[in-house]
């Protein structure tokens, strides 16, 4: 009896786990590749050029290039305070110039450590990670 049952329970399992939606092709992914980028040589403000190519000039109002951003700390105390998540927290750099192989911008003043995502409106492509020399 107890074969039947687990003899049962591989076979509804089979039959459960094949899906006709699994694997519908390839994902689609952005056009728009970036250059290796090194920006940690750069303090806050200053002007970057990251070299890649796809880059579309006329959708300069849809892209974005995000930092995160520094968490201020409060008045220092004894008590325990669960700081933020810094990892939600982001700011975004000021776009200056758009071609077809090159993006212009100012790494913004209040930029931490983390990783640099370019925006293109549908897709995020990380383009480095960033430690602000001060």
């Amino acid at each position: 009896m107890k074969k039947l049952i687990v003899l049962f329970l591989l076979g509804g399992l089979t039959l459960t786990s094949c899906s006709s939606d699994d694997n519908n092709g390839p994902t689609e992914q952005s056009k728009i590749e970036f250059n290796a980028l090194n920006i940690n040589d750069k303090a806050p403000g200053a002007t970057v050029i990251a070299t890649g190519k796809n880059l579309e000039p006329e959708k300069i109002d849809q892209y974005q290039i995000l930092f995160s951003k520094a968490i201020e700390t409060g008045e220092k105390t004894t008590r325990s305070i669960p700081l933020p998540d810094p990892s939600y927290e982001t700011v975004k750099a000021t776009i200056y110039h758009v071609d077809k192989t090159f993006v212009e911008f100012s790494i913004p003043q209040s930029a931490a450590s983390g990783d640099v995502i370019f925006v293109d409106g549908k897709f995020n492509i990380r383009m480095t990670t960033y430690q602000p020399n001060k």
